[in-house]
Order: C-alpha cells, then structure tokens, then sequence
C-alpha cells in the first residue's frame, strides 16, 4: 500500500511558526533600540532642584528615575514618592506633569527651554538623577506593525494549512 501524501504539506506550519517567532524577536529588538537611542538622547537632571530642559519638538515626554545618588540604577522608587514636581515653559505657563507609577510625563505645546522645579515638602529627601525624553509613537508604531503582522500571518497561515489538509485528508479516504 502507498502512502498518500496530504497537500498541503506539514512545512506551513513550520513557516507560520517562523513567522510568529520573527514578529516576537523583531519587536522585541525594535523596542529595545528605540529604548537605548530614546535613553542617549535624553536629557539628565539632578533632581530635588532646579533644571533647565531644552524641548525640541512638541509631543509627549517622559520623566524617569535614572541614577541613585550613589550611581545605581533606581530600582525602587518609594524613596522619592514625596518628590513634588513644577514644570514651566518657556514663556513661563505651568505644565501639568502626570504620574504613571515609577514615570512621569507631560505634553509639550511649544518648543523652547522648560523649567523643572523638583523638591520635598518637609525640605529634604533623597537625590536622583533623572531622564527626561520624547515619546517617539514612530516607534510604538513600527513595533505594533512587527508583532501583530508577523504574528496575525503565522497564525493564519497556521489555521489555513490546517484546513486545507483536513479538507484533503477527507477528500483522500473517500476515493
């Protein structure tokens, strides 16, 4: 007896695989680079204090915690959770900066210098350095488009393969 092979073959499912694993590693790769470009470009200050922050193109930025003052990464940022922040722009009009957890963000009407006043209430507390950076949404874009187009084409080409060789299959033990 021979044996009857089943079209499509079993290597679509390997290819749909591929391409779900690629749309992963893209995105993750994408997202990391624009991380570490996004952390080179920012601008650091020395928080409680006063810091000068050049905006150069409007948009949504962040603020991070960066560096302890004994130089290692902030992990924990309970520390500073009494830290209030002021920002102003250039012409001097209040900004409101919000908090999601551990960063803080605010959106940029103009460009031009901005203030950012840093400090406790009881007068004294831990210091940090902290980044302060545009929200590029170029790259959460590219990296949506990487993941869920690598991803949705695996998984379709996944269920297709599927179904075609089921549809084969039964076409193939009738005759």
């Amino acid at each position: 007896m021979t044996k009857v092979k089943v079209k499509p073959g079993k290597w679509l499912y390997l290819i749909g695989v591929l391409l779900i694993v690629v749309g992963i590693v893209a995105a993750i790769a994408t997202a990391a680079s624009a991380g570490m470009t996004a952390m080179q470009s920012a601008t650091k200050v020395e928080v409680p204090g006063t810091s000068t922050v050049q905006v150069e193109k409007a948009g949504m930025y962040s603020i991070a915690f960066y560096l302890s003052s004994d130089g290692k990464p902030v992990l924990d940022t309970s520390p500073y959770k009494n830290m209030t922040f002021a920002l102003t722009d250039a012409a001097g009009n209040s900004v409101k900066v919000t908090s999601a957890g551990k960063v803080f963000s605010f959106n940029a009407t103009k460009t031009g210098a901005y203030t950012l006043v840093t400090a406790y209430p009881a007068g004294s507390g831990p210091s940090a350095t902290m980044m302060v950076m545009p929200l590029s949404g170029i790259n959460g874009a590219l990296i949506g488009v990487l993941f869920w187009g690598f991803v949705i084409a695996g998984v379709v080409l996944i269920i297709v393969t599927a179904v075609l060789r089921s549809k084969n299959r039964k076409k193939l033990s009738v005759q």
